[in-house]
């Protein structure tokens, strides 16, 4: 059967693992945090009640099969169109769930460092105890293809108990693989041309071309909501400021690639979206106006490219 496979790769994981093993594992409950939320958030009533069909896009009634196995995921769909809707926004939400701590960072040169304050009872009182850790963002690279894949349940062992487990096969899944492999330099999701050519015209303005049958999703995009107007403009600092801030803290380094090309994609799924709604003009001026505040005026040209 045909269907939609997404492959996800956590950044940085490995890394941090090898770093500070809860530090690392703190990213896989932020994740899971998202998911537990949209299952209990009540964004399907608010949409019934106030015909606001484009809040259906912060939900996961897409999401067929969500299987995460350390740090990667598989996800399945038969519904294109709304899945890469979805998919975006839980990816916004991922990197938004530790992004305003990069704002305001207790240490300028590592934004991802903040002081926890933990409380420890015992029966004669309540202690407060300090501990820094770092709050590493929750960002992903992702392959999306369509194409034959399907699901199965295999035996495995849980705890010394025979149990079974979700699982994809198919051609699909290999090919989301390997597009995840190309090794894109940070949070990109690249589908190939079948998946391209299931979507919309409302969705395939967000979509631009890699290379050669290679597509690239401009995914933070799917942050803004059409009905709030000008007032979304504001919400473009809420995704760029941290990032430029995670960028700064990491220039001229092997990593700061990543960073870069992630301010270059919320800039220019920015446009794209206030350019879609009439507020293009409006937009530009907002993102030159966060670039200069922030000392990166000489990077205008490589970003409004």
């Amino acid at each position: 059967m045909k269907k939609v496979v997404a492959f996800l790769d956590l950044l940085g994981f490995r890394r941090h693992l090898k770093g500070n093993p809860k530090e690392a594992a703190h990213l896989i409950e932020s994740y899971n945090t998202i998911i537990d939320s949209r299952f209990m958030d009540k964004v399907s009533s608010l949409k019934k009640d106030f015909k606001y069909p484009e809040f259906s896009k912060f939900e996961i009634d897409s999401f067929e099969y969500f299987l995460p196995f350390s740090d990667s995921i598989f996800i399945m769909s038969d519904k294109p169109n709304k899945f890469i809707q979805q998919l975006s926004t839980f990816l916004i939400d991922c990197y938004l769930f530790t992004a305003n701590r990069y704002l305001y960072p207790t240490k300028e040169e590592d934004p991802t460092l903040v002081e926890v304050i933990h409380l420890i009872r015992s029966p004669q009182e309540i202690k407060k105890h300090k501990e820094k850790i770092h709050w590493y963002p929750t960002i992903f690279r992702c392959g999306i293809t369509y194409g034959e894949a399907f699901p199965i349940q295999p035996l495995m062992i849980d705890m010394y108990k025979r149990t079974e487990t979700g699982n994809l096969f198919g051609e699909a899944v290999v090919d989301a693989v390997e597009l995840e492999e190309l090794k894109a330099k940070g949070p990109k999701i690249l589908c190939n041309e079948l998946f391209f050519e299931q979507l919309n015209e409302e969705n395939k303005i967000y979509v631009r071309e890699y290379n050669h049958k290679t597509y690239e999703i401009l995914w933070p995009a799917y942050k803004y909501i059409s009905s709030d107007g000008e007032i979304e403009l504001n919400e473009i600092d809420n995704l760029l400021g941290p990032t430029i801030s995670l960028w700064k803290s990491i220039n001229h380094t092997e990593l700061s690639k990543y960073y870069f090309n992630f301010i270059e994609i919320i800039v220019q799924g920015s446009i794209r979206y206030f350019e879609n709604v009439n507020l293009k003009s409006q937009a530009i001026e907002k993102i030159k106006q966060i670039l200069k505040n922030d000392g990166m005026e000489a990077k205008e040209e490589i970003l409004f490219d």
